[in-house]
């Protein structure tokens, strides 16, 4: 009759034509799963190298006259909190790291005084002013010390 005359797939392509769509699904989302974790793994590798990138980088300034070592200090603590948080070295100004410290509640006091040494380490580097700071490199790894007891999550994203 009618039905006979309409090609029905049969055997491996029916199987083939049921298996495929998902088979391929299937793989993509691990594919992807695989990616997220990867990234994420290499995030939290750098969350937990943090301090020491920072200080094995602050103990280098030795040699820079003052002004470049405040400039070198204040590098070292935005890419400190750019490590700690998942973003990519170099893109956090030192609005964003208050932010990053404010949006996870740490200690007032500590945040201002990150903020006030940030601070300084701008106004050398803008206004060619000598600074106050005894030792940036010190000061900033005492302040590293510091943060590197606290919880600084990756979740946090700062507005821009």
């Amino acid at each position: 009759g009618m039905l006979s005359s309409t090609p029905i797939p049969s055997g491996w392509a029916l199987g083939l034509a049921v298996i495929a769509p998902p088979t391929a699904w299937g793989a993509l989302v691990l594919w992807r799963r695989h990616a997220y974790r990867l990234r994420n793994d290499s995030d939290r590798i750098r969350s937990t190298r943090a301090g020491r990138t920072a200080r094995r980088r602050l103990q280098k300034t030795g040699d820079l006259d003052h002004a470049d070592a405040m400039i070198e200090a204040s590098n070292t603590i935005t890419n400190y909190i750019a490590d700690r948080t998942g973003r990519a070295p170099g893109t956090l100004t030192s609005t964003d790291v208050i932010h990053v410290l404010k949006a996870n509640e740490l200690d007032d006091l500590l945040v201002s005084q990150v903020n006030v040494f940030l601070f300084e380490c701008e106004r050398v580097r803008y206004a060619s002013s000598q600074g106050n700071q005894v030792d940036p490199a010190s000061m900033a790894g005492e302040l590293i010390e510091r943060l590197d007891d606290c919880v600084i999550t990756m979740e946090t994203r700062t507005r821009s």
